[in-house]
């Protein structure tokens, strides 16, 4: 499953590594960002489009175990009554909007 794609390359990413605390945003009690106390609302963000990061957020898909398990019994062996079973571990994704 690769990456998912943006047609605008508008994709953005939050990194741990590139947010700086002296850049964080004052927060009052309702939530809101405090504009007239400085900070950048984008502290940590990377983008696709000035090529921070990959085209898609990423550029390998890692780990992405699906073991499944499946059974067909004929209970008689006759073939008109067969008790079948089945399990699994699938992944999916939200596609965007």
């Amino acid at each position: 499953m690769p990456a998912q794609y943006d047609a605008n390359n508008q994709v953005a990413l939050f990194d741990p590594s590139a947010y700086q605390a002296a850049n964080a945003v004052t927060i009052d009690s309702n939530g809101n960002i405090v504009a007239a106390a400085g900070g950048d609302p984008l502290n940590g963000m990377k983008f696709t489009k000035n090529s921070q990061i990959p085209t898609g957020g990423w550029n390998s898909r890692s780990i992405m175990p699906e073991p499944r398990f499946g059974f067909a019994w004929d209970v008689l062996g006759d073939h008109k009554t067969v008790l079948r079973g089945g399990a699994g571990m699938m992944h999916d994704r939200t596609q965007a909007i």
